[in-house]
């Protein structure tokens, strides 16, 4: 979800009460980043790009 009103631009959140869902995908993905190579290494790769930790979980989530 976007937070933008004219020229204000604030950070971009995820939202829309699927809450069980997104804790589900977050815990399973917390799991992917220590045993599952892929997943290790494109999370890694985000972080060494300089994206925020929630970012790099966050797309490692949808990957």
């Amino acid at each position: 979800m976007a937070r933008e009103s004219g020229q204000f631009k604030g950070r971009r959140l995820i939202t829309g009460d699927r809450t069980s869902v997104r804790c589900v995908l977050y815990m399973a993905t917390m799991i992917d980043l220590q045993y599952n190579p892929p997943i290790k290494v494109f999370y890694h790769n985000l972080k060494t790009k300089g994206k925020p930790t929630k970012v790099a979980i966050t797309a490692s989530i949808k990957k």
